[in-house]
């Protein structure tokens, strides 16, 4: 004897005991039927439950009412059958004009305690075949169906909008969707590829394009228009509306966003130059038409007490028979100020001094400005600033220069866009420093107190009244020019390292470096920087070509510590820090990186997955940043890394290849010793 369940027992609204329901009518409150009773009591031998409503009814969800009559089949240890209403496949119901219902259903019960069996409500439906239901039924049935993917639907991952304008010639579509059913782009069947995806591109016509996408009665309708623009912007640097401000001989860097494969051209003062299409570049969508293109125009030597104005920058660029230019910023040339020049007070330093902190001063130069100056101070307000070249206009910040701590003072010489110009030739983002009104520093003697090793470190520790800016630069190296800058390296052969201080007027002499792995001598110099005297220290390393770079951070006390870290052949003594290229963005969203077959993001996290598993079985600290489910602004990346004290950071990126069949891998470094 068997219960035919048709109708709900009770709401749990009404009976805390009943189901996740908003029946209408249920058997104990309106039919005045206790069947949850008839169970309990043993009535009956088995279990059949009439589910009406699909998997998206809220009324009566087809899960909500099968789980709680399987509860209860599972607690009497009796078999449990479900009926479905398959007349409803076709119809506008709520869930039932797909024809995946059924396969959902199927799958659904299969996951329910004590389910033995299915009955299909109607038989002339099941003859009739509506929506091909009755093949994918007989498929289910014969294991035919894959149930990990019947959940799955139509989901497009580029384009990310359906209705939109663009530029770009091409238009790639990726997405996924279930296996089960077909998918039809523009009537014409797709299929997946092994990485479960689907990856086409479609040139654009000049104007409106239309294409249809359709898969298991849902209908995506992209309208795309395609413009021409084939000089799509210029760097935020140099746009109209912007004065630059600069010295004579200056190099003002241009960055335009043109088509791929444009001629481009940039003037000024009647100086012409032809811009050079990047391969790559972090200021162009790598999934789109457009590229970077580069160059560099150089500005008149500047003229005593005089200022130049050289007009607007004007940018050119020419493809396929379109053209459009734009104007950019003014430039104006400074005049020229001679400076006083520093007082050589010794002529000979002593090199490499063997006295332990002893305090005794080996040189001295004047102030460049006096106490009784009033000057704006440019100071940093966080560890590892980003240091660019005063001297260019350049949006990357060169790889040659060390970093400087929190607290530097250099003094403020001009400010433009989002830049502070200082007048030792440093320019700072304004977000990584503050300007501060004060008085000249005067005096500032630096006195060097102790050489040697900590902590897995070689460190030199100094004092000073003012924290003056400074400028640490690896020396011996043969960079050459490249597409993307002039420091391309074919190896890192340094011999020394200079530290040139600025505003520094006297110097102590140097302890000897016996205990000091990293250098195995040094000596202090007298320099002229473009007309003025500084102090450098040149240290020699003790093995050349053997260097990872430094840091330095000053304490409470005025103490500039200088940390160049150990290198040893041990990998355990490493901290690594890897970085999955894309993931989430500030927004909540992911960014996919370059798509293909793949997305770059997937193939990102797993690589860096792979390779922490790896660096950890051979006993390295590991630490990778979860940029698939935490934002990690791009550029302050390195940043984080720092944090954990790491010793290398690996940021992980699949580039979009020009080959379906590519093979190897491409590595690229920022710093010289990298």
């Amino acid at each position: 004897v068997g219960l035919d369940a048709a109708d709900v027992w009770a709401n749990a609204s009404k009976n805390k005991a009943g189901s996740d329901t908003d029946a209408s009518y249920s058997a104990y409150y309106n039919g005045y039927a206790d069947t949850k009773a008839f169970i309990e009591k043993g009535f009956a031998d088995f279990i059949t439950v009439d589910a009406p409503g699909s998997l998206d009814d809220d009324s009566l969800g087809f899960e909500s009412i099968c789980t709680w009559w399987s509860s209860l089949a599972k607690e009497s240890d009796l078999p449990l059958y479900i009926v479905h209403h398959n007349e409803k496949i076709g119809t506008d119901e709520t869930g039932w004009g797909v024809e995946d219902q059924l396969l959902k259903q199927l799958a659904t019960a299969a996951e329910l305690d004590n389910y033995c069996g299915s009955v299909f409500y109607s038989e002339k439906s099941l003859e009739e075949n509506p929506m091909g239901t009755t093949d994918t039924l007989t498929k289910y049935f014969n294991e035919q169906i894959n149930v990990d993917s019947l959940f799955e639907d139509l989901e497009m991952t580029s384009p990310y909008y359906t209705n939109y304008s663009t530029d770009d010639t091409s238009v790639a579509f990726m997405g996924t969707f279930d296996e089960n059913f077909d998918v039809y782009f523009d009537g014409e069947k797709l299929s997946l590829n092994d990485a479960g995806n689907f990856y086409f591109e479609k040139q654009l016509e000049v104007g409106m394009n239309t294409f249809v996408i359709t898969h298991k009665g849902k209908t995506i309708y992209y309208n795309i228009e395609r413009t021409i623009n084939v000089l799509k912007s210029i760097g935020s640097s140099i746009v109209q509306g912007k004065s630059l401000s600069v010295d004579g001989g200056f190099s003002v860097s241009i960055l335009a966003i043109a088509y791929k494969g444009s001629y481009v051209t940039a003037s000024l003062n009647g100086t012409s130059v032809e811009l050079k299409e990047n391969a790559k570049s972090d200021f162009v969508d790598i999934n789109s038409s457009y590229a970077a293109f580069t160059g560099k125009i150089k500005v008149p030597e500047g003229i005593v007490d005089e200022e130049q104005y050289l007009g607007n920058i004007e940018i050119s660029a020419s493809y396929a028979g379109y053209s459009r230019t734009y104007i950019g910023a003014d430039v104006t040339v400074n005049a020229v100020k001679l400076p006083d020049k520093n007082i050589e007070i010794i002529d000979e330093i002593p090199t490499d001094q063997s006295s332990f902190g002893s305090g005794e001063v080996v040189g001295r130069l004047t102030a460049a400005v006096g106490e009784d100056t009033e000057v704006t101070y440019v100071k940093l307000n966080k560890n590892f600033a980003y240091i660019y070249d005063g001297t260019n206009t350049d949006s990357v910040n060169p790889p040659n220069v060390g970093q400087l701590p929190e607290g530097t003072l250099d003094y403020y010489k001009s400010g433009w866009d989002e830049y502070y110009v200082t007048t030792s030739g440093k320019r700072f983002l304004t977000e990584d420093a503050e300007l501060v009104s004060g008085v000249g520093m005067g005096e500032n003697p630096l006195v060097v107190s102790a050489i040697g090793n900590m902590g897995g470190d070689s460190y030199i520790k100094m004092s000073v009244e003012d924290r003056a800016s400074f400028t640490v630069t690896p020396i011996g190296n043969e960079y050459y020019s490249g597409y993307d800058g002039d420091f391309y390296l074919d190896s890192f052969t340094a011999k020394y390292i200079y530290i040139t201080f600025d505003n520094i007027t006297s110097v102590t002499a140097l302890p000897d470096f016996d205990n000091c792995s990293v250098f195995s001598s040094g000596e202090w110099q007298q320099v002229e920087v473009n007309g003025v005297m500084k102090f450098r220290l040149v240290l020699t390393l003790r093995q050349p070509g053997v260097y990872a770079g430094n840091s330095a951070t000053y304490d409470d006390e005025g103490n500039l510590t200088f940390k160049f870290e150990i290198l040893t052949n041990d990998i355990k003594n490493l901290t690594i820090v890897i970085d999955p290229g894309h993931g989430v963005t500030e927004y909540g969203y992911d960014d996919p990186g370059a798509i293909g077959h793949i997305e770059e993001a997937g193939a990102n996290l797993a690589v860096a997955k792979k390779l922490e598993s790896k660096l950890k079985a051979l006993g390295v600290n590991v630490i990778r940043l979860n940029t698939e489910s935490q934002f990690y602004d791009t550029m302050r990346r390195p940043y984080y890394a720092r944090e954990y004290g790491c010793d290398l950071y690996i940021a992980i990126h699949s580039n979009k290849a020009g080959s379906e069949s590519p093979r190897g891998t491409e590595c690229y470094y920022y710093t010289s010793y990298s």
